[in-house]
């Protein structure tokens, strides 16, 4: 779940140390990742940068050899019908790839955002028990009051970063299709 990859993802941003992982979550990887080594096709190739520098990288290659087939797309009638499925094909991929990922980003910020809801409501309800009854408010229900407000805070600034990157995938969808 999304806290426990936050909490394990913290525990080894703070480790003094190499680590060396393979992951498929790629807001786990983005969190923690400051190098990414690509192995595919028989070649390993190394990205300096976390994963987001890496999709800009990989994403930008992709362009400018689309760019390069149109040049030689024009040389070449037999070509000319041959490529341009497969650089459609390559920007259905890319978008299906980006249009998963901006999924994850939304349904992780609804579990924050239903997270937030239940702690809201809970504040809501001792704040209401101590207007009616003020005799029933104890050290206890003050740190849970105050545990919650401040769990509603950081929760609403990483429900806020998980929307604009799912924003900025919208972003990036339109500007490819």
């Amino acid at each position: 779940d999304f806290e426990t990859v936050e909490a394990f993802g913290k525990a080894l941003k703070a480790f003094n140390g190499t680590v060396f992982f393979i992951s498929h979550d790629r807001t786990f990887v983005n969190m923690l990742a400051t190098r990414i080594v690509e192995v595919k096709d028989g070649t390993v190739l190394y990205y300096p940068g976390n994963y987001e520098e890496y999709v800009y990288s990989m994403e930008t290659k992709v362009r400018e050899k689309l760019r390069g087939d149109t040049n030689v797309r024009s040389k070449s009638k037999s070509d000319s019908k041959a490529r341009p499925a497969a650089d459609k094909r390559s920007d259905r991929n890319l978008i299906k790839q980006l249009k998963a990922e901006r999924m994850k980003f939304n349904s992780q910020a609804r579990d924050v955002h239903i997270r937030i809801e239940r702690h809201q409501t809970e504040c809501e309800a001792i704040r209401h028990v101590f207007t009616t009854d003020s005799s029933s408010w104890s050290r206890e229900s003050n740190a849970r009051y105050e545990y919650l407000e401040k769990d509603i805070k950081d929760d609403e600034e990483v429900w806020l970063s998980l929307m604009e990157k799912a924003e900025e995938l919208t972003r990036k969808i339109g500007s490819i299709s």
